[in-house]
């Protein structure tokens, strides 16, 4: 528990200082505000070094090792790809968004058609490869670190824990620096917000445990938020909490997965209990 303590210390220390510098330079240098900004991602692993370098190491040969269950791989892809495929579902069903079509002669797909195509065609390979690889550095400190400090509380408790810690973490990125929800900069826009990154937690989280290794949980965590966000540009709606990238959708769509996957867990513990 006291390295727990001291790790959020350490993380939480660093973000503060790092999120002043950037708040006070950022008129006078827009471009290093936002070079410092992309670097935010790095310090949960720092703190991990900091806190103890053996440890990080130690940590770093395990969750970073090429031997791991590979299949994990595709439990990530699909169940990214499902989340999305779901949400667009529901924030079509809710929102009023025009289809801009247009076809003459002999056309099988319109440019507007063809240009979001390839946009989210291309968010899906930067997922999978800068993304992914930003997730990875990032989820040493929280599916790593976390994740091993806490899962004697059980999966579904340290999943609470890790989502309300990375929640408070991300908020100055979401809120401040970022306007997710710009209609909603209030209680309900918080609240939504922790709902989602406390099942995600749990996602992520179940990925990191059944996989033994963090390549699952980073590709899942960059394929998301890459194709995510880019569908927030030709799906856009009135009010961002109810549509992409981080909105009510995207929520409902990870709860039916977290339930599906918690189902899961509790008929294969049933069938053990049996034998």
């Amino acid at each position: 528990m006291r390295r727990l303590l001291k790790y959020i210390l350490v993380t939480f220390s660093l973000t503060i200082a790092l999120d002043i510098t950037i708040i006070v330079i950022v008129k006078a240098s827009p471009p290093l505000a936002k070079l410092l900004l992309t670097s935010r991602f790095l310090i949960p692993a720092l703190g991990v070094a900091l806190v103890s370098f053996a440890y990080f190491g130690d940590l770093l040969e395990r969750l970073l090792s090429p031997s791991f269950k590979r299949r994990y791989i595709t439990h990530s892809l699909i169940f990214s790809i499902s989340i999305i495929a779901i949400s667009y579902v529901i924030t079509l069903s809710i929102n009023e968004i025009p289809l801009k079509v247009s076809y003459s002669g002999l056309e099988l797909i319109s440019y507007d058609e063809l240009g979001s195509l390839m946009l989210v065609l291309s968010s899906f390979l930067s997922g999978m490869t800068v993304n992914t690889i930003a997730s990875l550095i990032e989820e040493i400190g929280w599916r790593g670190f976390l994740l091993e400090e806490t899962i004697r509380f059980g999966l579904f408790r340290s999943s609470i824990i890790i989502g309300s810690i990375w929640w408070l973490w991300r908020i100055p990125l979401a809120f401040i620096f970022t306007k997710i929800y710009p209609k909603h900069e209030d209680a309900l826009g918080l609240i939504s917000f922790l709902l989602l990154t406390l099942t995600l937690s749990y996602i992520l989280s179940w990925l990191r445990l059944m996989s033994g290794s963090l390549y699952p949980v980073a590709l899942f965590n960059g394929t998301l938020s890459s194709i995510s966000n880019s569908l927030s540009l030709p799906l856009r709606v009135e009010d961002e909490l109810f549509g992409f990238p981080l909105g009510l959708p995207v929520l409902a769509a990870s709860l039916i997965l977290a339930a599906i996957l918690v189902l899961r867990g509790l008929k294969i513990e049933g069938i053990k209990n049996k034998r």
